[in-house]
């Protein structure tokens, strides 16, 4: 995926959590097992964090990009096949 390609996927998922009310916040790096919600605010602000890197580090965006899209699959009801077209080349 092209750097273009990772922040438009990146943005659905943004506008995805923000339709959902939920919150971007840190989980604590030490922590382990983390709810639904702690799960999900994760990864929006993972999410975040990528735009600010993407163009400069697109190998840690990809990197980002998945754990985000596990988490989405794993807790927020989205599917492999959703992903395949996100990840898809236009």
């Amino acid at each position: 995926m092209t750097s273009d390609q990772i922040l438009k996927a990146i943005g659905k998922y943004i506008s995805d959590f923000k339709a959902s009310a939920i919150t971007p916040r840190r989980f604590s790096s030490a922590g382990t097992d983390p709810s639904t919600p702690e799960a999900l605010e994760h990864a929006y602000w993972m999410a975040l964090e990528v735009q600010t890197f993407a163009e400069s580090s697109p190998e840690k965006a990809m990197r980002w990009l998945c754990f985000i899209q596990g988490v989405m699959w794993a807790f927020y009801g989205s599917t492999i096949d959703d992903f395949k077209d996100d990840n898809r080349s236009p």
